[in-house]
């Protein structure tokens, strides 16, 4: 049965049309050839299967996932 983290990052690949992968805490990857993935590999039962409870999900921007972007704002003064 596939970990909660799994099925989140799932529903999150399907309704954005993203590619997610699951990382560490500090951030690493936990798939050595996440850029390699799109949309279709990164929901493989192997992918799935490396989300834990320790887990993080992370988006992969840009065109692997549709052109997605995001925007990181470290002050409220940048609002």
């Amino acid at each position: 049965m596939l970990h909660l983290n799994a099925l989140i990052a799932q529903e999150i690949a399907e309704s954005l049309g993203a590619v997610v992968i699951p990382v560490s805490p500090s951030k690493k990857p936990l798939y050595r050839f996440w850029r390699r993935l799109n949309h279709a590999g990164c929901l493989t039962k192997e992918m799935l299967e490396l989300y834990s409870e320790e887990t993080n999900i992370a988006i992969v921007q840009g065109s692997p996932s549709s052109g997605l972007i995001s925007i990181d704002f470290d002050e409220p003064e940048a609002l």
